[in-house]
């Protein structure tokens, strides 16, 4: 009977650590979204959130309709705090998020959102899985 109850408590312990580990489970995803840019007409922004922590980002620079400009990926991993994402790459801090209903909103340096005109222009959307 002992053994039973410590088994029991063993399973339930495990599946407890599982759902921790797991808790990044609603976040894996593609998400995707125009942001403002100063000098080309926008930056095609897509991030890739994987269910082992790990992520992948591409940036592109779109100078004109007719042609892209600079690319730029970046790889690494990812975690979660309270409803805030933060990618760790090669640029250790490369990119924070908070987790909206509408998909992530892009951070500032500062971790904040943008306000005013242009704030609904840093929002990445999850597509359709």
């Amino acid at each position: 009977m002992k053994k039973q109850i410590l088994l029991s408590f063993a399973a339930l312990g495990l599946v407890a650590c599982q759902s921790i580990s797991n808790g990044n489970t609603n976040l894996v995803g593609v998400y995707q979204g125009k942001l403002p840019c100063a000098d080309c007409q926008f930056i095609s922004s897509r991030v890739t959130l994987y269910k082992n922590g790990e992520f992948a980002k591409t940036d592109v620079y779109v100078k004109n309709a007719e042609s892209e400009g600079d690319k730029f990926t970046e790889n690494g991993t990812y975690d979660k705090k309270g409803n805030i994402v933060t990618l760790y790459g090669a640029t250790e801090d490369a990119g924070k998020y908070q987790v909206t209903t509408s998909g992530l909103v892009l951070l500032d340096a500062n971790g904040k959102a943008a306000k005013g005109a242009l704030a609904n222009q840093y929002i990445l959307k999850k597509l359709a899985q």
